[in-house]
């Protein structure tokens, strides 16, 4: 089955304890006995990639297996190049955000559809329309595909680091900020707001702004919101065509923190920072979210993330120049040295 270039949703969402057990279902649904890969790194073929290949093998599917090492453009080339040779029909991505967005890059390329299979839920892209991959030098954001189906086995995601759990949270509040931005790019550009896109990046910050006491301290149910959340957030990226109502001026800021030498602050954990900064630009409200943030053990100052002072004014004030076709409350001009200084400092970030 070859799928169009049209960004579509997924058909299918399977969350639940033991989920992996409902994989035969998408499989048979599919119509295919043939030619299926299956993507994972070290870490994560142990954590959940042999059991998926087991289950896939007693279904009499006929299983390829690609490890990758780092989620590069050049380790997605590999994948494709890989995949075709295999005459891939159908790529599981058993992982974190790396072998995701590796996946669902190559899968893009290749026309032929991928399953999300996350190990842990750090940020919102398991089930998103764009991937994440570092380019020649930085970075980047890649046009790509929702996945044809996503399975969350909800017994592996509460055996994650709870530090990536946290980071999946920070990433999905951030919404809050990327929703202002979008508004704003309306009244000043004309831009079109999908109200439905909108409302569904609105629904995860709320689950999870709502919820964080069950999150903090690790309930069952808290897994599952969160986990809803994230696919929610995802869900409105899908529907808008773009990551605009899940990535706005917040973003910006983090992918410019991206390009200092040795930060490797989680991406979640960075747009969470980041948006207490954008809100506070937005004359919103930044002291509640920056509240939330604290009750979920998200940092909110530069001393608990190791960036400078310095390098986070500089990524401040470059943060407009990333995407220039997407206009926030950065504006076309971006900030000034002295008004982050003055952000920095009203926040309590410095």
């Amino acid at each position: 089955m070859r799928i169009n270039s049209q960004y579509y949703l997924p058909r299918y969402c399977i969350i639940a304890e033991n989920a992996l057990d409902e994989i035969p279902k998408v499989t048979r649904e599919f119509q295919t006995k043939t030619s299926v890969s299956i993507v994972c790194d070290d870490i994560t073929r142990k954590i959940a990639g042999e059991r998926v290949s087991s289950i896939l093998s007693d279904e009499g599917i006929e299983l390829t297996e690609h490890v990758i090492t780092d989620s590069s453009i050049q380790e997605a080339q590999k994948l494709i190049d890989f995949s075709s040779k295999a005459k891939t029909r159908l790529i599981f991505a058993v992982g974190g955000g790396s072998v995701i967005d590796v996946a669902k890059y190559a899968g893009f390329q290749l026309g032929i559809p991928f399953v999300s299979v996350p190990t842990a839920v750090s940020h919102d892209g398991i089930a998103s329309p764009t991937a994440s991959l570092t380019g020649v030098k930085h970075k980047e954001s890649f046009p790509a595909r929702a996945p044809y189906a996503i399975v969350v086995d909800l017994d592996i995601i509460r055996k994650s680091p709870m530090q990536l759990t946290v980071s999946g949270c920070a990433d999905v509040l951030s919404n809050r900020s990327a929703v202002l931005d979008w508004r704003l790019a309306q009244r000043i550009k004309g831009e079109i707001v999908d109200k439905t896109a909108e409302g569904l990046a609105l629904l995860a910050y709320q689950l999870v702004a709502n919820n964080v006491d069950t999150v903090v301290r690790q309930d069952p149910n808290g897994f599952e919101l969160l986990v809803k959340a994230i696919i929610n957030s995802s869900l409105s990226m899908c529907v808008a065509g773009s990551s605009r109502p899940a990535s706005g001026s917040e973003h910006l800021i983090s992918h410019a923190l991206d390009r200092i030498p040795d930060n490797k602050l989680l991406h979640g954990l960075q747009v969470g920072l980041t948006s207490i900064l954008t809100l506070y630009l937005h004359d919103a409200d930044w002291e509640e979210f920056r509240s939330i943030l604290r009750k979920i053990g998200s940092p909110t100052t530069l001393k608990e993330t190791g960036i400078g002072y310095d390098d986070f004014i500089n990524a401040m004030c470059l943060a407009h120049t990333i995407r220039p076709d997407r206009y926030t409350i950065l504006g076309e001009r971006g900030v000034s040295e002295s008004a982050a200084k003055r952000a920095l400092e009203d926040t309590g970030i410095a």
